[in-house]
C-alpha cells in the first residue's frame, strides 16, 4: 500500500489461536516490526514484496524491500525477510534484516570502465534474487573513502533459505582491496582494537591507527589509488589531513599493511 510519500504492507492470516490462547478461525492483521508503518514521513518510501521458498515446516515466507530517499541524503535500501505459521499469535517473525544505500553508479557489467580506470571503478556488484533455495541481496554503504554523496563500497549477501532456519552464506564485495581501509578507519574511530586488527597485517599497524585516526575522515579532496605491485596498492585519502595506506592481498584477503598521516 502506498499513500503519497509513504509505503507499508499488512499481512493477513488466520492463526489457530488468538492472543488469549483461545481457538479461533478469524482473519487477523499480523504486523511486523519493520513495516515502516510508524516511520516519520521525512522523505519518500517505496516497497516491493517477494515470496520466498518455504522450508520443511512449510511456514509462509516473504521478503519486503523498502527504498527511501530524503532531501539531498541519497537513496537507501532495506531488506526484511519474514515468516509466519498458524501457531504464531504475535508479530511476523523477522529472520533477515539488511539495511544499506543505493549507488548511482551503473551495476557491474553495464558500462564497464576501461581497464585503465579499474582502480577508480566503484560499480555495484550482484543482482537481487529471491527465487530458489539461495537468495542474494545487493546493497551499498557510505564510508570514509567516499568522495561525494554516493556510496563507494557495495556488496551482495547470499542466504540459504532451504531449511527452517535461514543461514548466511557469503558476502561478495565490489572493492575487496579498499574494504580493509574503510573498515579499519571505522573501527579505529570507535577504538575497537580487536576489530581493527582483523583488517590489518600487524598489531603495530592496528595500534597506530587507533592512536592516530581522526574522528572525522572524508575523501573530500579525492581518493588516490596506485598499484605498486601485483597484489599491493597505495591508497591516499585527501582532506583536512592526508591519510596514506598500503594494502596487500595475502592468500584471499586484503589487509592494511602500512599507515601514516600527514
Amino acid at each position: 500500500m502506498t499513500y503519497r510519500n509513504r509505503a507499508t504492507f499488512t499481512f493477513f492470516a488466520t492463526p489457530q489461536r488468538d492472543p488469549y490462547n483461545k481457538p479461533t478461525n478469524l482473519w487477523q492483521a499480523i504486523y511486523a516490526v519493520e513495516d515502516h508503518r510508524f516511520k516519520p514521513a521525512g522523505g519518500y518510501d517505496w516497497l516491493d514484496l517477494f515470496p520466498l521458498e518455504r522450508g520443511p515446516a512449510r511456514r509462509a515466507r516473504f521478503l519486503a524491500r523498502f527504498g527511501y530517499a530524503g532531501c539531498g541524503s541519497g537513496v537507501g535500501v532495506a531488506y526484511y525477510a519474514y515468516e509466519w505459521s498458524p501457531q504464531d499469535t504475535g508479530d511476523l517473525n523477522e529472520f533477515i534484516k539488511l539495511e544499506g544505500a543505493v549507488s548511482r553508479e551503473d551495476p557491474a557489467g553495464k558500462g564497464k570502465p576501461p581497464n585503465r580506470d579499474r582502480l577508480y571503478s566503484f560499480t555495484p556488484v550482484g543482482d537481487l534474487r529471491t527465487q530458489g533455495s539461495t537468495i542474494t541481496l545487493p546493497y551499498c554503504w557510505h564510508s570514509a573513502i567516499d568522495t561525494w554523496n554516493n556510496p563507494s563500497l557495495c556488496a551482495v549477501d547470499s542466504y540459504d533459505v532451504s531449511s527452517d532456519r535461514a543461514r548466511f552464506v557469503s558476502s561478495v564485495f565490489n572493492r575487496p582491496d579498499l574494504l580493509p581501509v574503510a573498515k579499519a578507519i571505522h573501527y579505529a574511530q570507535a577504538h575497537d582494537y580487536a576489530a581493527v586488527g582483523a583488517y590489518c597485517g600487524s598489531s603495530d599497524v592496528a595500534r597506530q591507527m587507533i592512536r592516530d585516526i581522526p574522528p572525522f575522515v572524508f575523501a573530500e579532496e579525492g581518493l588516490d589509488i596506485k598499484q605498486i605491485a601485483p597484489s599491493k596498492e597505495r591508497v591516499e585519502i585527501g582532506g583536512r589531513q592526508t591519510l596514506q595506506f598500503e594494502v596487500e592481498k595475502r592468500a584471499d584477503t586484503w589487509l592494511v599493511t602500512s599507515f601514516r598521516i600527514d
